[in-house]
């Protein structure tokens, strides 16, 4: 699942590229950027503080719809 979400939010990176022409728009890296950074920095923080939670986000749920997983 984490691999189809990885590759689901990499080809919207590439599609932005390639509908704005090329990969030279500075914007778009800078966005990308700005994710990347952000989740990283969450990341990091959620597991120094609170790394029971990311355990309890990272399993399915009872109850969990099966729409809700793709």
């Amino acid at each position: 699942m984490k691999i189809l979400g990885g590759l689901a939010i990499t080809l919207v990176f590439i599609s932005s590229f390639l509908l704005v022409g090329g990969w030279y728009w500075f914007r778009g890296w800078a966005f990308i950027g700005l994710l990347i950074v952000g989740q990283t920095i969450s990341m990091l923080y959620m597991s120094r503080n609170n790394p029971n939670l990311l355990m309890r986000r990272g399993r399915i749920g009872k109850g969990t719809k099966t729409w809700d997983i793709e």
